[in-house]
């Protein structure tokens, strides 16, 4: 609505997990660099933590692309806790690996046992999972499953499962990796059955007052913006200081501020459209 007035290709501050508006500030790309390597070198599990907004879904996104640039990791699964129970985990898993090495599986059996209670489906399931993983090991792959939501898990068969998982080794290296999302101010530590399986924690952060203005002219640059003193130092400061540095309230203030900024043909964002719009967000 608003990218023409503004001379944009794009709206800058879309809610979502675009690549290219990702943003290498210190905290964050160490943390990504961190799990990279986690993650490309079997090295074991990981536990990636991050209040709501600061990046953890955009991380997990540019870990997937990296297949596209010749990396080994891949496939991603990811569930969203906590939809899934421990027999739902493995059955989901089971019915990946049938589509991901249809020529490693028998298909079908699975959605005839599922419905079943006894452990004869649990144990084909498992069993399914292991020979994919070991199949896909042979190939160079290097499978992630991605937990989104962990501190929502309170089922203790479910992290028992997970530790399973990750205990499946080949040549004593590990055939998949988990990867762990949660607030930190939400997980209970310690973890039950995963404390000895994860290899690494890493926690986002938000940015700092000089980062959110770096945030923001980056953004805009992406978006296509050509022109500085869109948003005026008073603006940007005045973002940093209401959002706490936090990437999604950034966003959401950003984007509010420059449909007002069109709507009143406004030549700049100045700090008292921030601060009004701050307050009109609370009181709504």
């Amino acid at each position: 609505m608003y990218e023409a007035y503004w001379n944009l290709n794009k709206k800058p501050f879309e809610i979502g997990s675009d690549p290219d508006f990702y943003f290498p500030a210190e905290g964050h790309q160490a943390v990504f660099l961190k799990l990279r390597y986690l993650l490309e070198t079997r090295r074991g599990s990981g536990l990636l933590l991050g209040e709501s907004g600061t990046g953890k879904s955009l991380l997990v996104t540019l870990l997937k692309r990296l297949r596209s640039e010749g990396s080994p990791l891949g496939p991603f699964v990811e569930v969203n806790m906590p939809r899934f129970g421990s027999r739902d985990i493995l059955f989901y898993l089971a019915e990946k690996a049938e589509e991901a090495s249809p020529a490693t599986t028998r298909r079908g059996f699975l959605s005839a046992a599922s419905g079943t209670s006894d452990d004869a489906p649990v144990y084909k399931a498992f069993s399914t999972v292991q020979r994919v993983l070991t199949h896909m090991k042979t190939e160079g792959r290097r499978p992630v499953l991605v937990i989104e939501g962990a501190e929502r898990i309170g089922d203790a068969d479910v992290w028992s499962t997970l530790a399973s998982l990750t205990e499946l080794e080949s040549e004593g290296t590990p055939l998949l990796s988990l990867l762990l999302t949660a607030s930190p101010k939400k997980l209970r530590r310690p973890i039950p059955f995963m404390e000895d399986e994860l290899e690494a924690t890493a926690e986002l952060l938000p940015l700092s007052e000089d980062e959110t203005v770096e945030y923001i002219e980056f953004r805009l640059r992406a978006a296509g913006s050509k022109r500085k003193g869109i948003f005026t130092p008073g603006a940007t400061a005045a973002i940093a200081r209401l959002t706490g540095g936090v990437p999604r309230k950034i966003n959401r203030l950003g984007d509010m501020a420059l449909l007002v900024g069109f709507a009143e043909r406004l030549p700049r964002i100045e700090e008292d459209v921030i601060v009004n719009l701050n307050n009109e967000l609370i009181r709504s």
